[in-house]
Order: structure tokens, then sequence, then C-alpha cells
């Protein structure tokens, strides 16, 4: 049964999740098509550029991400202590960016009166939808969609009718999420090694540039808007996890970012089948059990899995 996206994506459970979008026709949203023999590898700049403007206007920030042939992977942070901060007039400012103001508030805001209940309404609205995962994904994907659309002179849909979330509910999910996003080109064949991914985070950091602006690690525990573990954490992980994908022998024992450890099989299933392995939701024994039983589900996809790894997996900290 389809879940409602209310109860798949609510900060009472986490602020982080994992986003994949797909076209639905044969043409790539970008890459090479073998058929016509187009190459539409400068439509992985449109995404980029466009994630770059919204980052202006949501306060939602980007955790890692990689653009593929006919999909991209997102993930992302929800940040609801930045749009806490903003005032009213800020949050009209942003939401113009993207969308026509009613004239009588802009009017309101130009003679510093205290705003109406009418415009009041609007504006808190709109606020809520600054941190709206639903949000950003539909004004990223309609700007695509309707570039794309009109540079194949067609019309029709362009992305599969919803997008597909999942709520890292712990610290070892959110990082062996991004390893799985950001090595996904390896996994394709399409790359050799973490520095030659194009279009991933993994890539934008090593090299130190790129639009779309990186959430930054951090390196003591409960430093706000930081990734909960270190740099140097992620890219032991990364290493070994190229090491995995290209066949190579893999010695990793433990990685353990404020005390969380990764049995080596857990680790290969997830490295290589993250995606798959957990449905809306990923995160330990508890805190899944703690989901399933919330929303009264009769199972729940992963729960198997972890259950047989539950003493190393419920050592991880709840991200909320």
């Amino acid at each position: 049964m389809t879940q409602p996206r209310h109860s798949l994506i609510s900060l009472d459970y986490t602020p982080y999740y994992h986003i994949i979008s797909r076209c639905v026709r044969r043409a790539f949203l970008c890459g090479r098509d073998q058929y016509t023999k187009k190459n539409y590898n400068h439509r992985r700049q449109w995404i980029k550029d466009r994630i770059h403007a919204l980052q202006d206007v949501f306060c939602i920030d980007i955790a890692a991400y990689a653009i593929m042939n006919n999909h991209y992977h997102l993930v992302i942070h929800i940040n609801k202590n930045k749009e806490q901060l903003l005032a009213d007039g800020d949050i009209v400012k942003r939401w113009s960016r993207l969308f026509k103001i009613p004239t009588f508030i802009m009017k309101e805001l130009d003679k510093g009166k205290t705003l109406s209940l009418r415009a009041q309404i609007l504006v808190n609205i709109w606020r809520k939808r600054l941190v709206s995962a639903s949000w950003f994904i539909k004004t990223l994907n309609e700007y695509i969609a309707k570039k794309a659309n009109k540079e194949d002179d067609c019309t029709g849909r362009f992305w599969e009718g919803r997008f597909k979330s999942q709520a890292l509910l712990d610290e070892k999910a959110l990082m062996m999420c991004m390893a799985y996003v950001d090595l996904n080109p390896l996994r394709a064949s399409m790359s050799t090694s973490i520095q030659s991914s194009d279009h991933t985070s993994a890539q934008a950091r090593h090299v130190r540039s790129g639009q779309i602006n990186l959430m930054h690690f951090s390196d003591q525990l409960g430093e706000k808007d930081k990734l909960p573990f270190s740099q140097k954490v992620y890219s032991e992980l990364l290493k070994e996890s190229q090491k995995l994908i290209l066949n190579k022998k893999t010695d990793l024992v433990d990685i353990k970012p404020f005390s969380i450890s990764l049995d080596n099989e857990e680790f290969k299933q997830l490295i290589l089948s993250f995606e798959t392995t957990f449905s809306h939701f990923a995160g330990s024994q508890t805190l899944l059990e703690r989901i399933k039983n919330k929303l009264g589900m009769k199972r729940l996809k992963g729960l198997c899995f972890v259950s047989q790894y539950s003493t190393s997996l419920d050592i991880g900290s709840a991200l909320v």
C-alpha cells in the first residue's frame, strides 16, 4: 500500500533523507542515447545549476549527490534551524525568487506595516514549504522537465510520478547512504575511481569546486548544521568501498565514527545495495521497529536485514 508523503518525510523521524528521481522516457536524462547517438550530458549542468539556485531559496542542505544517465540521487538535510531564524520579510523575499507574490503583500511590506491576517496565512504556508522536501523536488523536476521537453520538441511526462524517499534514521544509515550515492558511477562501471566519478559530491569535495554548496563534516559531537561524522572517517569509508566495488580485497574490520562499527557482510550489502535493502526508512533495528509500530505497518523492508546485526547496528545514534 502506498504511504502518503507526510508519513514518510517528517522531522519527527530525522532531518536527513535520501531522494531518488527517475525518468520515464527511453531518452536519457543525461548521457548518450545509443539509438539516436545524441548526447545529453549538458543536462547534468542544468540539474546542478538548478539545485544551486534552489539552495538560495529553500532551507535544505545537500549532503551528497550523484547525477546518473536516467536518474539522480540526493541526500538532503532539512534545516529547520535556518527556517526559524527567518523573518516574514525574508520568507517573502525567498519565495519571490521562484513564484509571483500577491501585490497586497508587497505593499504591506513596503509600508512597514504589520502583516494582515490574510497575508500572514500565506507567509506561514510559504514558510512550511521552504522546509518541504516535496516542494524542493517539485521545483527542481518541473524546471528540468520543461527544458528537456522543449529541447526534445515533445510533451508529456519526463519524470516518474513520485520520487522515492528514504528516511535516514541514524548516523550509520546516513554515512552508508552517502557512500552509496557517491559510489554510483563506480558500481555502474562509468568510472574507475572516486576522483574520476563526474557529477558526484565525492568528486566535488575532492577537487573543492562545484556550484552546489555541500554540507561540512564535523570534528566533534554536537556541531549544528554539520554532518555528524568527520571527513577523515568518511574518506576512509569511500576508500574501502572503492576496493570492494572494484573487486579488490578489502580488510575493513571497523569504521568507528563516534562509536559506530560495521560488520563486513553488513558493509558489503549496504555499499552495493543500500537503495534496495530498505524501503522508505533506514536505520537500526530499534528505530525501524519504532517506525513500524507508529505507522501500524505489518512489515517493513530492511527490518529482517538489520536484525541480523542488531548488536552493532543499535550502537548508532539517532539523528533526532
